[in-house]
């Protein structure tokens, strides 16, 4: 099987807030830097999550399967309700 990642980039005008998102069907992406952090499994919208954040506090992640896709995420400079959102947003 072949995988195609499709990858998404925001970061504000300053760079005080940046978003990475990853996806590829039916499997994770192939990750090139893993989060060396403790991911805690977590439900939002019905659908299991894994996230994590790093002892510094500064850099959130999360990855989960969703509809045949699967989905890494990770931000920095965002709050927990902000990272929170965009997940949720995903998960619609």
């Amino acid at each position: 099987m072949c995988c195609y990642t499709i990858i998404l980039n925001y970061s504000n005008a300053d760079f005080t807030k940046n978003l990475h998102l990853e996806a590829a069907k039916e499997q994770l992406p192939l990750a090139d830097v893993l989060f060396s952090g403790a991911l805690q499994p977590s439900v939002i919208n019905g659908q299991e999550v894994y996230i994590g954040l790093t002892e510094e506090g500064a850099f959130y992640y999360a990855e989960f399967l969703y509809q045949g896709v699967g989905f890494r995420v990770n931000a920095d400079g965002l709050a927990q309700e902000e990272f929170v959102a965009v997940l949720k947003s995903v998960l619609q």
